[in-house]
């Protein structure tokens, strides 16, 4: 598994958005497999992976979690 902090800063909207930590396959095809909310520790897992897209966000690789 790979940990993904969303550093994403420019959304172009009036509102908040969250930086959710997510939680992606090892390997090209990176599905998301659950999420930590901001704020807190607590992993959210799906029962089955998601395609996850990038495009317009930037993220950096968290080593240890």
């Amino acid at each position: 598994m790979r940990y993904m902090q969303e550093i994403t800063d420019d959304w172009k909207c009036e509102y908040n958005v969250p930086s959710h930590i997510y939680i992606l396959e090892k390997g090209r095809s990176g599905r998301l497999l659950g999420y930590i909310k901001e704020g807190t520790t607590k992993k959210i897992m799906f029962k089955k992976p998601f395609p996850f897209f990038i495009k317009n966000r930037k993220f950096k690789e968290l080593k240890k979690l």
